[in-house]
Formats: structure tokens, C-alpha cells, sequence
């Protein structure tokens, strides 16, 4: 048997069902969008897909900093909430709070863009006309909190796959059928299509538009004790790993970057497939006092298991997919792979705390991990360069996972405690 089926025997038949059919269509995304950067590093040049690595990693840093712990909040709203029309209110809010914060991300971008101009610094223009487009990450970050606070797996997981069903023909025509593609098409062919999938999802979730201002009023209170302190550490943990990804193009030229950001790329779903588990019991995990030790071990050889495909299939497809000037990044990928494999196992460990409301301790953590990330990077980036970010990723890595196994440890230990007054249990 093997560690998947073994996984899904312990979940039980509900997340059995769900669990496989998350796991499945992460996979299938997966490989639609490795045929989607195969297609867009072979129709653009080195330094120009390193710019379009670039322009994606700044909506990515903006999700990062500007969604002020509203998805975490609403996720977990939702989790407790079992009226359906309190539901579709709580999702409109969540709607209107991407607009929102939306609209403070381009005031910020034009603020920050200009003074630097001031003082000499040159930022890339192309953050100017990608800014009004934060709303593409920031949707993304809301639509899969909502659909975890609601268990809609079954939507979670379509949503992994649509976006690049449709972007891999899109692309496909714009490259061979118009015989030009440059890196404005590039960008305008992404954001496009998932604005299309952004809105198929709130349609499908059912967007209530009364009451929506006691709804955000709702998200904003609980937003104090869960998603704010989660978020204050996001800031530190989460952008940290953003702004080196960012900080990297500061000391190498436009092809190195291209290299590193393939890598990063590559690497980063390997952390989403491990803690696939942790998102398909979150809504459950609310009522529970631990997660099942089972469920854990097999996990962790999941995890292992995965990261040797992974291994194998860096080592020997890579370089055939994307061409012998990626070579370089067939080491950098294997290494951020061990990296975003230890960030999976410790998302296991956070949705469970996210769901118990543990969002201080949670905010804590994630500020320790990205204390080591920026301090680490800024002691190796300089004389290391890209090699000096990878390995402040996997000390930042690592630090995650043992904060968040320590924290779920403490906290289950002192959920199961019995009092000494507490008469034994016959």
C-alpha cells in the first residue's frame, strides 16, 4: 500500500474523499503550470522571464503585506458559523476587503515608487502598472481562506486547476498564433484569466451584499485576537521570504535572477501538497483538542516520499524542459525543495492552531522565523548572492518548522492536562 492510500485510510471517508481529490488536483495544476513557465522561459529570454518572476513576486509580497489578517479571521468565522445566509455575508465582507485593501496597495506602491525617486533610488516601472492588479493575489489568499473556514474542498480544488487550464491555451495562441509575446503579454494574459477565475469563485460561493457592514464588523473584531497577530507575523515571516526573493536581484544580473526565480518557482508547491492535509481538516480541527498521531506519520512519509520524486525528477527533467541555460538551477531548485517541504509540515501544525484561535502564539513564531530569514540574508546575500538567499530560506525553514511543532506540542499538552482536583476517570 502505498503512503498516500495509508494517509487516506486514517482520515476517514469524508476527508478521504476530499484529501484525494485536493491532492489530485494540486497535482494536475502542477503540471499545467510547469507546461505554462515551460512555454513562457522558452518564448522569453532569460533576464525577461527573471522580470516576469519579478513583477509575480511583488503581488505575491503585496498579498503578503496587504491583506491585514482579514482571511485569517474570516476562515475562522466561518469554521464556527452554521447559518448559510450569515455565511454568504461573511463572504461579500471578504469580498469588499480585497477591494479595499486593493486600493491601499496602489496608493502605497505610487508613495513609495515616487519618494525613492526623490532620493535617487530607481525602482523598476513595471511595479507602477502591476500594482492595480494586487487584487489578483489578494482574491486568491481570500478565496482559499473561505473555502477552508467552509470546507469547500471540492471549490479549493478546482480552483487549483482552472486558472492554468485556461492560461496554457491562452498562452499557447498568443505565442504561436499571433507569433509574438513579449513580457506585457505575458502579464496581461495572467492577470486576465485569473480575474475570470477570481469571479467564477465568488459566484459560486454566493456573495450576500446585505448586512455586509456588520459582517466586516464581525471580521474586524475577530481580526483582533486571530488574524491580526497572524498577520503581524506574516509580515515577518512570510515577506521576509518574499523581500529576499526581491533583495536577490539587488546583486546579480537579470539572468542569475531568472535561474534563482525558476528555482523558487519549481520548489514552491512541494510545501502546498504537504500541507493539504492541514487544510482539508481545518474546518474539523476547530472542535478538536489534537491531531490524530497517525495522520502525522503518514504525513511526515508522504512528505519524504515526495520530496524524492521531486529530487529525481529535477535532476533528470529540468534541463530537458527548460533548456541548458536553467542548468544552474537544478541544485538551487533540490535545495529549496528541502525548504518548502519543512514549511509544509509546519503548515500542518498552523492550520490546527489557526483553527484552535491561537493567532498570538502563532504572530510570535512567525516573527522569530522571519527575524532569522532577513538577519541570515543580510549577513550571506552579499557575499553569496543567490546561494546566500537559499540558505537563509532553509534556516528560516527550519525555524518555522520547529517553532510550530514546539507551539502544537505545548498547546495539546496543556489542552489534555488533568487538573489535580479532577477526580480519575473510571
Amino acid at each position: 500500500m502505498s503512503w498516500t492510500q495509508m494517509i487516506l485510510n486514517k482520515l476517514g471517508n469524508r476527508a478521504v474523499r476530499q484529501f484525494g481529490l485536493l491532492i489530485g488536483m494540486q497535482g494536475l495544476g502542477m503540471i499545467l503550470s510547469f507546461a505554462f513557465t515551460i512555454l513562457v522561459t522558452r518564448s522569453l529570454n532569460v533576464g525577461t522571464y527573471g522580470m516576469f518572476r519579478y513583477a509575480m513576486t511583488f503581488l505575491s509580497l503585496g498579498m503578503t503585506l496587504l491583506q491585514f489578517g482579514w482571511p485569517y479571521s474570516a476562515s475562522r468565522l466561518l469554521a464556527l458559523e452554521q447559518d448559510q445566509s450569515a455565511q454568504e455575508r461573511l463572504v461579500g465582507a471578504g469580498a469588499l476587503m480585497v477591494i479595499v485593501s486593493t486600493a491601499v496597495g496602489v496608493a502605497v506602491t505610487l508613495v513609495v515608487f515616487f519618494t525613492a525617486e526623490v532620493f535617487g533610488f530607481h525602482l523598476p516601472r513595471i511595479l507602477l502598472w502591476v500594482a492595480p492588479f494586487l487584487y489578483v493575489t489578494l482574491g486568491q489568499n481570500m478565496v482559499s481562506s473561505i473555502c477552508q473556514g467552509l470546507n469547500r474542498i471540492s471549490l479549493l480544488s478546482f480552483q487549483q486547476v482552472l486558472p492554468y487550464a485556461l492560461l496554457l491555451p491562452i498562452t499557447a495562441i498568443q505565442i504561436y498564433g499571433f507569433g509574438t509575446y513579449s513580457l506585457s503579454a505575458a502579464i496581461i494574459g495572467y492577470v486576465v484569466v485569473f480575474s475570470f477565475v477570481l469571479t467564477f469563485a465568488f459566484v459560486r460561493l454566493g456573495v450576500g451584499c446585505s448586512g455586509w457592514r456588520i459582517s466586516m464588523g464581525k471580521i474586524i473584531g475577530e481580526n483582533r485576537r486571530t488574524g491580526f497577530p497572524i498577520y503581524i507575523g506574516g509580515v515577518f515571516g512570510v515577506a521576509s521570504a518574499q523581500l529576499i526573493a526581491m533583495w536577490v536581484a539587488e546583486f546579480v544580473d537579470s539572468s542569475r535572477y531568472g535561474q534563482y526565480a525558476l528555482a523558487l518557482g519549481i520548489s514552491a508547491p512541494l510545501s502546498v501538497f504537504v500541507s493539504s492535509v492541514g487544510t482539508v481538516i481545518f474546518r474539523s480541527s476547530s472542535g478538536t483538542k489534537r491531531l490524530s498521531g497517525n495522520i502525522l506519520t503518514y504525513s511526515f512519509g508522504f512528505g519524504i516520499l515526495l520530496g524524492g520524486a521531486y529530487f529525481i525528477a529535477t535532476e533528470q527533467l529540468l534541463v530537458r524542459a527548460f533548456g541548458s541555460q536553467y542548468a544552474p538551477s537544478v541544485r538551487m531548485a533540490q535545495a529549496m525543495g528541502v525548504g518548502a517541504l519543512m514549511i509544509g509540515w509546519g503548515d500542518i501544525f498552523q492550520r490546527f492552531m489557526g483553527a484552535q484561535g491561537q493567532g498570538k502564539r502563532l504572530g510570535l513564531a512567525a516573527v522569530s522565523t522571519g527575524t532569522v530569514g532577513i538577519v541570515s540574508a543580510a549577513i550571506l546575500l552579499p557575499k553569496w548572492n543567490v546561494y546566500g538567499a537559499i540558505v537563509s530560506s532553509l534556516l528560516a525553514a527550519a525555524t518555522y518548522f520547529g517553532l510550530m511543532l514546539g507551539l502544537y506540542i505545548r498547546h495539546t499538552r496543556s489542552r489534555t492536562q488533568v487538573l489535580p482536583t479532577q477526580p480519575a476517570s473510571v
